[in-house]
This record gives structure tokens, sequence and C-alpha cells, in this order.
């Protein structure tokens, strides 16, 4: 499953690797890329930027994330 976030006005990817479990404990296991500028060179992400993302998807989409 894929989610598009937006921080900081760039186009954040998050994709769903691996669904987490709460009843074990498992974390989701997300990859996170941001989208390019117009000539098609990726845009820088920091580590704080990749964690809002991810953070933004499990409030937002629990019941998808975890099984």
């Amino acid at each position: 499953m894929m989610y598009v976030v937006e921080i900081d006005g760039i186009e954040v990817f998050v994709d769903l690797i691996h669904a987490g479990n709460h009843e074990t404990g498992l974390d989701p296991f997300f990859e996170v890329n941001a989208g390019t500028d117009w000539e098609g060179i990726p845009l820088p992400l920091t580590a704080e930027e990749a964690e809002e993302a991810i953070l933004w998807v499990i409030r937002n989409y629990e019941h998808e994330v975890y099984q």
C-alpha cells in the first residue's frame, strides 16, 4: 500500500512494506521517498521529515497499517 503525504510542500511517498500487529508488538515497516523536482532530481528528505510522514500515515490509516 502506498500513501502520499505533503511535508513542507514536498510530496513524500510512504510505502507500507509490512503491516504491524498490536497483539505481538510488531511494528509496521515503511519505505519513504521524496518526490522529484521539475528536472527529475530527487528532493532531499531529512530523517525527521520521513518520521513525520510515517507518523501521519499511522495516525490516519492505523486500521490499514496494523493487522
